[in-house]
């Protein structure tokens, strides 16, 4: 009887996620969303980095649905434009929520490890560095960057990051359509 539940335990761990089907997109693997990313180029001067595709933004899911749990992402942007900063207003900031939706806390081997802002085709911002901020609740991850673009407040971007499955070497794109840049003054 043990080798049977085992037997059933190995299937169920062994069956990619993509054949389980409730009618929303599932994914398995960075085999569709490594058509997405193209080799590393040089970043231009205006701050932009084109190793996502812009042209293949459009195909990045907004959630992934998982096993037992979905995530997906809300954001809040912005540029501070208070009377201590400098003139022109300081770069954009942002922190990110990266959610797991059914389930009571936030999967250990999930990891967020880069992050892109699209204005359009040909502006791309790649953050350097994101540090990680202690969650409100327990079913999300935060993280948050500076010293991003002065891309105008009021705009709307898009938010993509690369989560990667620490258990089993995974990655995946995930996205956050028509996000504002806010402005505090």
């Amino acid at each position: 009887m043990k080798q049977v539940l085992y037997v059933l335990f190995l299937i169920f761990l062994l069956t990619p996620v993509s054949c389980i089907s409730d009618g929303k997109e599932r994914l398995d693997s960075m085999d569709n969303s490594n058509q997405l990313y193209e080799k590393s180029k040089e970043p231009n001067v205006n701050q932009t980095n084109n190793n996502i595709s812009p042209d293949r933004v459009m195909d990045i899911p907004e959630e992934l649905v998982m096993v037992d749990y979905t995530l997906f992402i809300e954001t809040y942007l912005w540029r501070d434009f208070m009377p201590i900063t400098p003139p022109g207003g300081k770069p954009l900031r942002g922190v990110i929520k990266i959610i797991a939706e059914g389930i009571k806390g936030f999967p250990v081997q999930i990891k967020i490890k880069q992050l892109w802002i699209i204005k359009n085709k040909s502006e791309i911002w790649e953050s350097e560095s994101l540090k990680e901020q202690p969650p409100e609740y327990p079913n999300e991850k935060i993280v948050s960057f500076d010293n991003g673009p002065k891309w105008e407040p009021g705009i709307m971007v898009d938010v993509v990051v690369r989560i990667t499955d620490t258990q089993t070497g995974k990655s995946f794109l995930l996205k956050a359509s028509d996000q504002v840049i806010q402005r505090t003054d």
